[in-house]
């Protein structure tokens, strides 16, 4: 993330810096002075973020469904539905014009996270007597299964398409760094410890959704409830870094410029970037349905 944050500007032999790129195509174009190079990354990008969305809606979908069993055979209310009823709060995001609203989501999220951690603890906790320490074992008697570890650990930490867009938003970008060191070290530790104390605590039994690994009804409704809303709370960041990458293709000149293209001399949205936002949240909708 540093690394990323450093390329966006250019160094001066006396030490200062000015931004001079906002988008990781620039970068691309900038470095291989090739439109090939900087089309290729906003492709892995796009495609990155979308899937993203559409993930956060089949999680909030399930998570739901599964926190209101009953329902699905009472009224018929299974995932395709409770997956509708997700993207529901989410039809503001057509109009995000910066990332100051979706900031103050992310904050949300970050609640709801606390939220779930303390529920799955607290449970844990009150079955300290019963941790089975022995469960935990060395990577070197388990070979087969580091693979997958560090696929869930790349992913988990996978923030890069979201560094641009949230330094160019910062009101003191020199804080970037320490904000990284901040983020990516409280959440590693945490991540770990978290992970630590729920598996000593399932052992074998530990679920890949940890919330049905609660035995208590009404806590394992709680726990599916936060994180269904930490899903949702969790959209609106990669959707707005999606389709300013579509917003970006479809109005910008050039591949360097520092503009806000989706939006008229006056500020509001323009009338092409309204309909690009509603097709991708119905074409996220729809794969997230079917």
């Amino acid at each position: 993330g540093r690394l990323l944050g450093s390329c966006l500007y250019d160094t001066f032999p006396d030490g200062s810096r000015i931004r001079a790129r906002d988008t990781y195509e620039a970068i691309a174009y900038e470095v291989w002075h090739s439109n090939v190079s900087a089309t290729t990354v906003r492709l892995a990008q796009f495609i990155e973020g979308f899937m993203a969305c559409v993930l956060y809606l089949i999680l909030s979908g399930g998570l739901l469904t599964k926190a209101f069993p009953g329902l699905d055979n009472a009224v018929g209310l299974g995932v395709h539905t409770w997956t509708m009823i997700s993207i529901a709060p989410l039809v503001f995001c057509i109009f995000l014009k910066d990332y100051k609203l979706v900031a103050k989501t992310s904050l949300w999220c970050a609640v709801a996270s606390a939220i779930v951690n303390v529920l799955i603890l607290g449970y844990c906790f009150v079955n300290a007597p019963y941790w089975q320490f022995s469960a935990v074992t060395p990577y070197g008697k388990s070979y087969e299964t580091l693979p997958v570890a560090i696929g869930l650990i790349i992913v988990s930490y996978a923030g890069h398409m979201i560094f641009a867009p949230m330094e160019g938003a910062m009101a003191d970008r020199s804080k970037y760094n320490k904000a990284l060191n901040w983020a990516f070290g409280v959440g590693g530790v945490s991540k770990a410890l978290f992970a630590w104390i729920c598996f000593i605590t399932f052992a074998e039994n530990t679920d890949e959704v940890i919330s049905n690994n609660l035995e208590i009804e009404w806590l394992k409704i709680s726990t599916n409830l936060a994180l269904s809303l930490k899903s949702i709370l969790s959209y609106p960041l990669v959707f707005l870094a999606g389709v300013e990458l579509l917003e970006n293709w479809a109005f910008a000149k050039n591949a360097d410029e520092l503009l806000e293209p989706s939006l008229t001399p006056e500020g509001s949205l323009k009338l092409g970037a309204v309909a690009i936002r509603l097709f991708y949240v119905i074409i996220g909708l729809l794969m997230a349905l079917f």
